[in-house]
């Protein structure tokens, strides 16, 4: 059954419960506030993304300002043989020049976040708890419930009862057993229960017909039962 649903749920995957079988209780209905190992995934990532950029930024201005004493100790030091060589190197430098204040503008902005989560173990604690909530929402999704009562029984259908296998141990012969227990009938003897059906032979059991016999060898039927 498909159940139509508004906002930010979509269409929930609802069971028919015909019979007392075990039915999941997970409706597959998408809130968006039901999701924290997710947000708290992308927002740790979010994090470290930031870290990497702050110390990205860092290693650049530090090689960018190490370039530019290397060009000042060529301007310093060196001879250029025209202007157009030295304009060139007028713009190398310029251009390095604003690179690092790009990288220091955005560091300013990054500089908070980084001394809070870069010095301490929040990171590891969200990763933790995004953990947990995955293995809770794994849990959830494999909730199931069984009717325990005969209280719906007027509105489920009669649960199917698979007939078990059982050995007699004396004949060596292998026997269908209903799943209702069977009563062993003093006085009528096995044969009895064969008679009414308790007992579906699979292969052919020798059963006493006598009474007397049945006393005489004290014949007892052991199972073995087992769902098939």
């Amino acid at each position: 059954m498909i159940v139509k649903t508004q906002g930010s749920q979509k269409e929930a995957q609802i069971q028919d419960i015909s019979t007392k079988s075990n039915y999941l209780l997970h409706y597959d209905v998408d809130y968006d506030t039901t999701r924290p190992e997710k947000t708290i995934q992308e927002f740790v990532k979010d994090i470290r993304e930031m870290i990497s950029r702050f110390e990205g930024n860092r290693a650049r201005i530090f090689q960018i300002e190490t370039e530019i004493v290397d060009m000042e100790h060529f301007m310093e030091i060196g001879k250029f043989k025209n202007v157009p060589e030295g304009y060139r190197l007028y713009r190398k430098l310029a251009e390095l020049r604003r690179e690092r204040r790009a990288c220091k503008s955005e560091n300013d902005l990054l500089q908070p976040v980084y001394e809070y989560f870069h010095a301490t173990e929040v990171l590891n604690k969200l990763s933790t708890v995004q953990g947990d909530c995955a293995k809770i929402r794994a849990a959830i999704d494999q909730r199931s419930y069984a009717v325990r009562t005969d209280v719906l029984d007027e509105w489920l259908e009669p649960e199917k009862k698979e007939p078990m296998t059982g050995l007699n141990l004396l004949s060596s012969e292998t026997i269908e057993i209903q799943p209702e227990e069977p009563v062993y009938n003093d006085k009528n003897g096995a044969g009895d229960l064969v008679a009414r059906g308790v007992l579906n032979s699979v292969a052919k059991v020798h059963v006493p017909q006598n009474p007397a016999d049945l006393e005489k060898k004290k014949y007892e039927l052991v199972w073995k039962a087992e769902a098939r």
